[in-house]
């Protein structure tokens, strides 16, 4: 296997990152760094300034993160992902019931 170049950043006592390189034999930690696609649909989601598109967003990156839930179910060596995941279903969680109240807030002051 090709052998796989990690730049790791370490904090020293002047204040300033030092870069070093590491090389794996092995590219077993070139997964660690890949980013998933629920992370990019939660990322999409957080930024979003249209509240228009917010239910639309929220409904893919749900669908994403279940299924991510769902392919890593049993693997004990991803707990830190599956933690990330549980977070951000309690912060779709909350987008959604704000969005809920906002709507029926609007609906209300529309029949007024």
């Amino acid at each position: 296997m090709p052998q796989t170049e990690i730049r790791r950043i370490s904090n020293t006592n002047s204040g300033s990152p030092n870069v070093s390189l590491t090389r794996y034999k092995n590219n077993k930690r070139r997964g660690m760094f890949a980013c998933q696609k629920w992370h990019k649909l939660y990322a999409e989601l957080l930024i979003e300034t249209e509240v228009a598109f917010l239910p639309d967003r929220i409904r893919l990156a749900a669908q994403e993160m279940f299924l991510r839930y769902i392919e890593l179910r049993g693997a004990h060596d991803r707990e830190e992902e599956l933690l990330d995941l549980r977070r951000g279903v309690a912060v779709l969680s909350e987008i959604t019931v704000e969005l809920e109240i906002a709507n029926s807030t609007q609906r209300f002051a529309a029949r007024a």
